[in-house]
């Protein structure tokens, strides 16, 4: 059987240059496989932690800044539950559309009395409405007489009143002056009072 010569045994029979070649071959490979196995793994895990650690100073940061805004961010949110409280305030409201029609009723004849005009009729019979802002609307509408001054100031509650009314229509008829010389009027006013279910 045939022996093959061992490595070492090869290595010594080289001549000098040839054994330079070989070596650094070897330390050429033994390089590649360093860098290849430990230096880029390190590397990597190095960039990784290093991003890790940029992104826990980011996120730290934000969590400062947010901690040091939170009375800022409280008084906007209080502000914004008063400012909704007012508005929702001016919304009728009723456990049915028909108590809610009631109460639009009675808020009507209070600002004619007000006003000191003549009510003819308040209807509130119309079925509610929703409009394109998606609320609910009870429509009304108002029949009165009296002069001028009687229906600016029937205006101007409705629209300064303690409730939120929409005019969509104003219909408005001079009378034959009395003999006292006042210019009568007659109007009929279609508005509609935003509505929601009891106290939501």
């Amino acid at each position: 059987m045939k022996t093959f010569p061992s490595p070492s045994a090869l290595f010594a029979r080289l001549d000098p240059r040839e054994r330079r070649v070989v070596l650094g071959g070897a330390a050429l490979s033994a390089a590649s496989l360093i860098l290849v196995l430990a230096v880029m793994p390190l590397s990597a895990r190095w960039s990784a932690r290093e991003d890790s650690i940029a992104a826990k100073r980011q996120q730290l940061g934000r969590l400062t800044a947010l901690v040091g805004s939170t009375g800022s961010v409280q008084r906007s949110v209080d502000s914004l539950r008063a400012e909704r409280a007012s508005r929702t305030g001016r919304v009728l409201t009723g456990d049915t559309p028909s108590l809610a029609a009631a109460t639009l009723q009675e808020l009507l004849r209070d600002y004619a009395e007000a006003s000191r005009v003549d009510l003819e009729d308040v209807d509130v019979g119309g079925a509610p409405a929703t409009d394109s802002t998606g609320l609910t609307a009870i429509p009304a509408r108002l029949s009165a007489d009296g002069d001028v001054h009687g229906l600016t100031e029937l205006l101007w509650q409705i629209e300064h009143g303690e409730k939120l009314l929409i005019v969509d229509e104003l219909r408005v008829i001079a009378r034959t002056p009395r003999g006292d010389g006042l210019q009568r009027l007659s109007w009929t006013i279609r508005l509609r009072g935003p509505f929601v279910t009891g106290g939501s």
